[in-house]
């Protein structure tokens, strides 16, 4: 936590003994649920740590470390390609080009022990498990429910409102990129 705080003089940046014991109080309280979470099979507090190591080395400036653990996370779950908006906007070229050839390497490294058919495959259903992830799961907090109630309530979606959404998405985004600098 004293790295988040090197610019301001706070208490707790002045005072690291108070700092050590805040943290251990926090991770000791949170110590169960992060274990019940890997007992049943969610990785996201894991996740959390490497996103958390990644942000670490890029503010370090050690692009190649970071790219690493970017690219882990990515290959964990696919929806953090979003951080490469921040980096793009950031201009971290060296982080971008280091997640890019790190998740290259790190999806060949299965080839070598199934061969090249066997990896194909392998890379088929995973893809076609992803794509059938929570379709059981019917709530009205998903995002596809949630989409239609706030933006579509009149219609049921379809890939052109997730179109619509991308690009407004990402037009906001880097607006806000844009008038940060």
């Amino acid at each position: 936590m004293g790295f988040f705080l090197e610019k301001k003089k706070t208490l707790l940046y002045k005072n690291s003994i108070l700092t050590n014991k805040l943290l251990l109080i926090v991770f000791l309280l949170s110590v169960t649920f992060m274990n019940r979470d890997l007992l049943i099979g969610n990785v996201n507090t894991l996740l959390l740590l490497i996103i958390c190591m990644a942000l670490l080395f890029t503010r370090k400036s050690n692009p190649f470390m970071a790219g690493m653990f970017f690219a882990v996370a990515i290959l964990f779950k696919p929806y953090f390609l979003i951080v490469i908006l921040p980096l793009l906007g950031n201009k971290k070229m060296k982080t971008l080009i280091s997640i890019f050839l790190c998740v290259l390497l790190f999806s060949i490294i299965p080839l070598l022990f199934t061969g090249w058919s066997g990896g194909i495959q392998l890379y088929q259903d995973w893809f076609a498990a992803i794509m059938e992830h929570s379709n059981y799961i019917v709530s009205p907090f998903t995002f596809d429910s949630l989409l239609i109630k706030y933006f579509f309530p009149s219609s049921t979606i379809n890939f052109t409102n997730y179109a619509i959404i991308l690009i407004v998405s990402v037009y906001v985004i880097f607006k806000l990129f844009l008038k940060l600098k």
